[in-house]
């Protein structure tokens, strides 16, 4: 250690404090500048003849010039994109699909868990003159017997859990 201090004592008092902060400056500065050159290359694009001839027939050096274009996009451009663009597109309807299979999953498993609960209900209702079934698959659940029953009812475990 040279010297001690805060920073604005080590300013007005120590040269090589000065040369430090301006060399790391300068390096900063230098590759900022260097990252822009870098972005200007990729952004432009250079012209492909080193030497051509100008309106009044003198050579010019072309190698150093470049060019921007303007004006409308090509299509090809437009296609390009598009087909860039696909794999995104692509990768977001598996995405929709797959949310879309799982809901639809949900709702088939709720249904048949209240299917299956309601076959229960019927089975061991107490029918009395108010109540009058329509349905007949209601009537079958209901008068089958307990072996009948524990196979229906199995059956559709088994279809459940499969």
């Amino acid at each position: 250690m040279i010297q001690t201090g805060t920073f604005d004592e080590l300013l007005t008092i120590s040269s090589s404090f000065n040369y430090l902060l301006e060399d790391i400056h300068q390096q900063e500065k230098e590759k900022f500048t260097h990252r822009m050159n870098i972005r200007r290359r990729q952004s432009i694009k250079p012209l492909t003849s080193i030497e051509d001839e100008n309106e009044d027939g003198f050579l010019i050096d072309t190698e150093n010039f470049e060019t921007i274009e303007k004006g409308s996009v090509k299509w090809n451009i437009y296609i390009s994109y598009l087909q860039e663009g696909v794999h995104v597109i692509f990768g977001i309807f598996i995405l929709i699909f797959i949310f879309g299979f799982r809901q639809t999953t949900s709702i088939i498993y709720s249904w048949w868990l209240a299917k299956w609960s309601d076959d229960e209900n019927y089975r061991y209702r107490h029918q009395n003159n108010c109540t009058k079934i329509i349905n007949q698959q209601i009537n079958i659940i209901h008068s089958m017997n307990n072996t009948e029953w524990n196979e229906y009812r199995n059956s559709r475990f088994y279809f459940y859990c499969g």
